[in-house]
């Protein structure tokens, strides 16, 4: 047997396939231990379903939800509350980030503000944005997503205009490169993984906020529906509601991670 049959054996191509997405099977994994556990407690435990429903409860009723197309509408709202916060939040967060980090002056009149925002508890304004935008319409929560989402945006890509290499920046300077070729060959690219975990955290702080913002007297979304099933008791819907919620966390999530991936060898060809 020569050295290409052993490289291409079976025994070696399964090691390599177990390597190469170790992390989705041990993910795959603790899922399923954790619906193991869920249908230990529901069933054997003799949990009340109205309390723990059993796992197929819940997956039966997110069925229904949507082959009755009852869901279809509050996801389409709730998408597009989501939507319209969370690109606002990145496109300004992410602006200002850079601006701060770059320019002193920019750093020292807004610190101040940000840093009390920042400290804020931002679900404080959202009767505010029910008086500014009314109960109809997205733009209440979308603005709640909004607040939720683009202080996470803002500190994480100022930390990473911060790390970036002093060295490239004074030798791009020495070879007269603008602030703008700056910022956009060596700043954008130093910081992109300080962004991306900024984008990644401010997900799961924009999808509280989609539940917060429609529980203040919303008429459609996602969050009415939490509100509407917690209240008839309906636990295996409310589940459902919140599956989906989880499933969309991790769409966007694995969005960011292979964008981060895509892009890993264009930030560092600065260094080339």
């Amino acid at each position: 047997m020569d050295e290409e049959d052993i490289v291409t054996g079976p025994q070696f191509g399964l090691k390599r396939f177990v390597y190469r997405y170790a992390y989705s099977l041990l993910g795959l994994t603790g899922i399923g231990l954790f619906v193991s556990l869920w249908s230990v407690i529901s069933i054997v435990g003799r949990v009340p379903e109205y309390l723990i429903p059993a796992p197929h409860l819940v997956a039966a009723s997110l069925y229904d939800l949507f082959a009755s197309k009852a869901i279809i509408p509050h996801l389409w709202f709730s998408v597009q509350e989501f939507l319209v916060g969370y690109s606002l939040a990145a496109i300004s967060g992410v602006s200002l980030g850079l601006l701060m980090g770059w320019y002193k002056g920019v750093n020292y009149l807004s610190d101040m503000l940000v840093s009390a925002l920042y400290s804020t508890p931002r679900i404080a304004f959202v009767p505010l944005f029910l008086i500014f935008f009314g109960v109809i319409g997205i733009w209440k929560t979308a603005a709640t997503v909004f607040i939720m989402a683009f202080f996470p945006i803002l500190v994480n890509t100022l930390a990473g205009v911060k790390l970036c290499e002093e060295s490239y920046i004074r030798m791009g300077r020495a070879l007269g490169a603008t602030d703008y070729q700056l910022i956009r060959d060596v700043v954008i690219r130093g910081s992109f993984p300080s962004v991306i975990a900024g984008l990644r955290l401010a997900t799961s702080l924009g999808l509280t906020a989609l539940v917060v913002g429609d529980l203040y007297g919303a008429q459609a979304g996602l969050g009415y529906l939490l509100f509407l099933y917690g209240n008839a008791f309906r636990t295996s819907e409310m589940m459902a509601v919140i599956l989906v919620f989880s499933l969309t966390g991790v769409l966007v999530n694995a969005a960011l991670k292979r964008i981060e991936d895509h892009f890993s060898a264009w930030r560092l060809r600065v260094a080339d």
